[in-house]
């Protein structure tokens, strides 16, 4: 083979398209003026390839009578140019000239067969090919066979070919396997489908996709949802078919909500989501048209108009309202929605119709004879010889009792030879496959099919029990509490699910004497009952109910707590700070087996280093088998609550896998310990995607822009916040710049961390319009302005009077003006506030600290005189106050909201519950250990500066982690930069 036959060979390859047919002759009329290469038997039959690409048969042909000597490559050429094309006659006369074959010659013409409507010839050369025995079947013929039993809906022919699969040894190659899994499931033998699916050795995502649209077809939600969220990869199709599958099963709300979820890409398949919505987007278009053909069938099935018009519009903007997928089922939704103009318009401005698109009219005009019947009609032209046509214009004179039409259609059919397909349908029993028609006598058990039909409608003409208690959650659902209750009522008999309906409807919607009336009535109790009473009081601040339920439930002993039960008392132990009840959760964790179980693990954890139980935090996080990026977060979060930053780093390092909270919470931490030129490095780090975190970052980039904002509202408040912290007002406003551009000005988290940021930076009068120009605001709003003019009493009071109309019953409000007043001695003023709070009944959360010593909690409030080591407590916190004053230490008596006399207020700040906590921690907890306390309140500015002379005196680390933010003394020096 010379070079000028490789370079020819090389050109023919690029004219190998129907758009290239000119210049493919050209290039022949070059190869003709060589009598040397018109020897060339290799160039030839590329030659031949390359007319049958280019849809030019004829000349293929003519070249290949033009070789004297026809090597097997050759008659392979012109064999598949006759299979491609459909000239099925040739290219048996060419298969039977053959002087030999191989796998190539085999499955061109059982390829042809195939795909020209002939299964049966098919069949007979597949056959043939097996007894032959010279070329044995490869993964190509097998592949063809499956496809074709799948189309011929002949399980038996497919069970032969599976056969020999084995016999040939491919059972556990995915490119047959993934046909023999879709055979088997349109077959509706799902269980072969699945054990063929779990012997392929290497799953792509087109096996998984096929295994997915099995399950879907075949009404398994559930296990359709286990295996794509199992799916390391998935593509625009594993979307598709989710939604497409969901709409088929009639869970069309669940389907939209499926698609909005591909969307934005949220809840845990974000990386996933994201994925394929690149990959959807990568020709300009959001979603591709089938994507969004089932979406759209989704609304019009449950008369969803709103919504189906939104994604009608979201059709014309990307360009995919020409696609039939989509125009077809724009038509459906509006012709059952009862927009029949609408829908009868747009069928009109469509360029190109099909089958589809008139049943997709006929369906929305049902009420109209004349369109109905005209629609009809056309279907018969389009398409004279299909029976669905017949059936449908006949259905719809039948409905009218028009039955004269309906004969004359009936012997239209018959005139013109067109047959209706007969309805069968099949079940497998014990590897056995049983096939009925309609009013079938023909299987042996007939008699007792029959009875047992008798006996079900017998009991379907009866409430239906089952159906009721779904009204019941729906109503419930739809916050219709009054409608779901008059239908429990109207159920005769209602049995537990009845029961757990209701009493799960007064759960969520707050009833909670309703809840309890039905819990006490109820005869008998599952784990979802005991759920419902106790997720219900915790939900409704009613926390010792709660408690009282679940030990009651635990007392009871016929239900045992399940890991909804322990999460939800987890969740109500920190809330309460109470790591003492939490402890006693934990030892039922263990006693009932849920302690590696990361959805009882992550709030365990949580629990434990909210109460700066850190050890015990990280003891469960170690001990979860199996720990999602949730469980990761919470230690994440956990560890930077109680100062261990660089535990912290290192968890992040290690995370395999990060979202957009992993990187929020390790700014917002940073920022909270003090580190606040960190927490803008590690943002700036998000952002530039730098430093070996670059997929990561990305990842959680492309998250957060989802909705085109770029970061999201927490992450640039944490940031503008590590900006206020430090008073970097200059690097603070560029952060200002990106909330406009970006639209996140307009969340209160960026917005009050920007009123902060120019409060505390001494900008009052931009602070104090950015305040004005907000249109909505909180209590966070109010405090925030009044931390920036602390020195302008009239601002102050007007800002803490609005807090007091905005909430009268938060104490909070009552504390901060308060507070201004006493400052600057105004005592009548603090004596009305206080009037005014006990008139209301406003009382303030008691301040109280703790720490840990010898897996013991010791709590502590101001004044506290109840612990056993009381007097070496306040002898201790004597000996420091001596030497604190030595150094230069001043009390400021100005934080005591009290007119009482100097000395008083002097006893009064020395023994706030902090202080006593931290002499505790010096007494027991030996040298070289920090000394960890808690508080549930603020630190305040006294004992804050405290601690900075205890610090440099002791020669140790405090760690004090109060409702605000974290802070680490050491040597006279707080990490917070006196900023908190």
């Amino acid at each position: 083979m010379s070079s000028l036959s490789n370079h020819y060979s090389s050109l023919l390859k690029l004219c190998s398209n129907p758009n290239n047919q000119t210049q493919l002759k050209k290039l022949h009329c070059l190869i003709l003026k060589s009598f040397y290469l018109l020897q060339d038997t290799f160039l030839l039959n590329n030659l031949i390839s390359s007319y049958s690409n280019s849809n030019l048969l004829k000349y293929a042909r003519n070249v290949f009578d033009q070789i004297p000597h026809p090597n097997l490559f050759s008659y392979n050429a012109i064999l598949s140019a006759y299979s491609k094309s459909g000239g099925l006659s040739q290219m048996k006369r060419i298969f039977d000239l053959m002087p030999s074959k191989d796998g190539i010659s085999w499955n061109a013409v059982i390829s042809g067969y195939a795909a020209y409507n002939s299964p049966h010839n098919a069949v007979q050369t597949y056959r043939l090919m097996l007894r032959n025995g010279n070329v044995g079947p490869n993964r190509i013929t097998f592949s063809t066979m499956l496809i074709l039993s799948s189309a011929r809906c002949s399980p038996a022919f497919g069970r032969q070919v599976h056969c020999q699969i084995i016999k040939y040894g491919f059972q556990s190659h995915m490119f047959v396997g993934s046909p023999l899994v879709d055979m088997y499931s349109k077959a509706s033998l799902i269980d072969d489908a699945k054990k063929v699916f779990d012997g392929i050795e290497e799953k792509n995502v087109v096996v998984h996709n096929t295994m997915l649209t099995g399950f879907l077809r075949c009404g398994m939600v559930e296990d359709s949802r286990r295996l794509f969220e199992e799916m390391r990869e998935r593509d625009s199709i594993s979307w598709t078919t989710m939604v497409t599958g969901l709409t088929q099963n009639g869970l069309e709300a669940q389907a939209l909500g499926f698609f909005k979820e591909m969307r934005e890409a949220g809840n845990g398949f974000s990386e996933e989501a994201m994925r394929a919505f690149i990959e959807m987007e990568r020709d300009g278009t959001e979603p591709d048209d089938y994507t969004l053909g089932s979406v759209i069938s989704s609304c019009a099935n449950i008369a969803s108009l709103e919504e189906g018009a939104q994604f009608h519009c979201r059709a014309i903007v990307s360009g995919l309202l020409s696609y039939l997928t989509v125009s077809n089922a724009i038509v459906t939704l509006y012709g059952k929605c009862g927009c029949i103009e609408e829908s009868h318009q747009l069928f009109d401005e469509m360029k190109i119709k099909d089958q589809v698109s008139w049943t997709a009219l006929v369906s929305g005009v049902h009420n109209d004879i004349d369109i109905g019947k005209w629609a009809a009609e056309s279907l018969l032209e389009l398409e004279p010889e299909n029976p669905a046509s017949y059936v449908l214009l006949s259905s719809m004179y039948a409905a009218r009792q028009n039955w004269d039409e309906v004969a004359k259609l009936r012997k239209r059919m018959r005139e013109k030879g067109v047959r209706k397909e007969p309805g069968c349908s099949w079940i497998k029993y014990k590897n056995k496959v049983h096939i009925f028609s309609a009013d079938d006598q023909t299987h042996p058990d007939s008699d007792k099919i029959y009875a047992e039909l008798e006996r079900l409608s017998d009991k379907m003409e009866g409430l239906d029990t089952f159906l009721l208690n779904n009204l019941i959650s729906s109503y419930s659902n739809s916050n219709l509490l009054k409608y779901a209750r008059n239908v429990f009522d109207q159920i005769p008999h209602p049995n537990l699910f009845s029961y757990n309906a209701i009493l799960s409807a007064y759960s969520k919607s707050g009833g909670l004497s309703q809840m309890k009336r039905i819990f006490d009535l109820m005869p008998s109790k599952d784990g979802i009952s005991w759920n419902a009473v106790i997720s219900g009081y915790a939900a409704y601040n009613s926390p010792h109910n709660a408690v009282q339920t679940y030990r009651l439930m635990l007392r009871n002993g016929n239900v045992g707590p399940n890991r909804i039960t322990f999460s939800t008392m987890l969740i109500l132990s920190s809330a309460r700070c109470s790591p003492a009840f939490g402890r006693q959760v934990h030892c039922q964790i263990i006693k009932y087996g849920f302690q590696s179980h990361m959805f009882v693990g992550s709030p365990l954890v949580d629990m434990y280093s909210k109460a700066s139980l850190i050890d015990d935090a990280k003891k469960v996080f170690d001990g979860i088998e199996e720990k999602n990026v949730v469980v990761h977060n919470t230690m994440l979060t956990g560890f930077l609550r109680c100062g261990m930053v660089e535990d912290s780093r290192r968890l992040f390092e290690e995370m395999r896998e990060r979202d957009s909270i992993s990187w929020t919470t390790m700014v917002t931490g940073l920022t909270q310990n003090g580190l606040e030129a960190q927490a803008l490095g590690f943002f700036k780090e998000m952002r530039e995607a730098g430093n070996g975190f670059s997929e990561e970052a990305m990842r959680a980039f492309i998250e957060m822009e989802r909705d085109g904002t770029e970061p999201d509202d927490y992450t640039l408040g944490s940031v503008i916040s590590s900006c206020a912290n430090i008073a970097s007002l200059e690097e603070g406003a560029q952060f200002h710049c990106r909330a406009i551009v970006s639209g996140l000005l307009s969340y209160l988290t960026v917005s009050n961390a920007i009123v902060t940021l120019y409060g505390k930076c001494g900008c009052i009068e931009e602070s104090h319009q950015l305040f004005d120009e907000m249109k909505i605001k909180d209590q966070v709003s109010w405090t925030a302005l009044v931390s920036g003019v602390h020195n302008d009493i009239d601002i102050g009071k007007w800002a803490a009077e609005s807090l007091l109309e905005l909430e009268p019953e938060n104490p909070a409000s009552y504390v901060l003006l308060s507070s201004m007043y006493a400052a600057r001695q105004n005592w009548d003023e603090v004596a009305k506030l206080r009037k005014r709070m006990r008139e209301k009944g406003v009382r303030k959360e008691p301040g109280c600290s703790w720490i840990k010593y010898k897996n013991k909690v010791h709590i502590f409030s101001a004044d506290d005189q109840t612990h056993p080591d009381s007097d070496k407590i306040y002898a201790e916190l004597e000996r420091l106050s001596d030497k604190m004053e030595g150094l230069g230490y001043k009390p400021d008596t100005t934080l005591i909201l009290h007119d009482v006399a100097e000395a008083e207020k002097r006893q009064m700040l020395s023994h706030h519950s902090e202080k006593l906590a931290i002499a505790f921690g010096l007494l027991y907890i030996p040298e070289g250990l920090p000394i960890r306390v808690v508080k549930n309140l603020r630190v305040c500015g006294d004992c804050h500066n405290s601690f900075k002379f205890i610090s440099k005196i002791v020669g140790r680390e405090i760690l004090v982690r109060d409702a605000v933010r974290f802070h680490k003394f050491s040597a006279g020096v707080c990490s917070c930069g006196d900023f908190w």
